[in-house]
C-alpha cells in the first residue's frame, strides 16, 4: 500500500505546471550606472541603489521610470534599502563627517 501511494505521489509531481513555480525575471539597469542593486520592493515600486562616477545613489523604479534619491547631507552615498506600500523609504547614508546613518524614513518622490 505504501509503494502504491509513493507511485501515485511521484506521478502527481511529474505533471507539468503543478509543481513548478512560474517566475519572470527582469533585468534592472539604471541608465548610465556602473552597477545596480535592487534592495526592496512594494506592490508598485522597486527600490535600491546604483553606482556611477559621482558615487552611490538611491533609486525608486515605478511605472513612471527611475527616480534618483540623493540625501543632501550625504557624502556621495545614499542607498535605499526598502520601500513599503505607502511609498516610504528606508535609506542608509554616509554623512560628510563619515558617519553611516541608517533607517531614515521619507516618502518617495512620485
Amino acid at each position: 500500500m505504501t509503494s502504491l501511494a509513493a507511485v501515485a505521489f511521484g506521478l502527481f509531481l511529474s505533471v507539468p505546471g503543478l509543481t513548478q513555480a512560474q517566475y519572470t525575471f527582469t533585468t534592472i539597469d539604471v541608465p548610465k550606472a556602473t552597477a545596480t542593486l535592487a534592495n526592496g520592493n512594494s506592490t508598485d515600486a522597486i527600490a535600491g541603489q546604483f553606482d556611477d562616477a559621482d558615487g552611490t545613489h538611491g533609486f525608486v523604479l515605478n511605472n513612471d521610470g527611475f527616480t534618483t534619491i540623493n540625501e543632501p547631507a550625504a557624502a556621495g552615498f545614499t542607498a535605499i534599502n526598502g520601500i513599503n506600500s505607502s511609498g516610504q523609504l528606508a535609506e542608509l547614508t554616509l554623512t560628510l563627517g563619515g558617519r553611516l546613518t541608517p533607517f531614515s524614513i521619507r516618502t518617495a518622490i512620485s
